[in-house]
């Protein structure tokens, strides 16, 4: 029994991060932004060569709180 129930805990953990760290790809209509958006976590990715305005670079948030910011503003 104790088998199964070992068996059992990995093979939820697996699907749990599976659910949790797989993420969804979205093209932002802004010029050529992508936003990489998991339940935990999500980056930014902002190419050079847009428009006057926008960043250039990446940034990446863990639950919603930025962790790393490599970007910088075009003007």
């Amino acid at each position: 029994m104790k088998k199964h129930r070992k068996i059992l805990l990995i093979v939820s953990i697996i699907i749990l991060s599976v659910i949790l760290l797989f993420p969804a790809k979205n093209m932002i209509r802004d010029g050529g932004s992508i936003e990489y958006k998991a339940l935990l976590y999500s980056v930014w990715h902002h190419p050079s060569g847009t428009p006057i305005g926008y960043r250039d670079g990446f940034k990446v948030e863990i639950l919603g709180f930025e962790v790393y910011r490599n970007y910088e503003e075009i003007t």
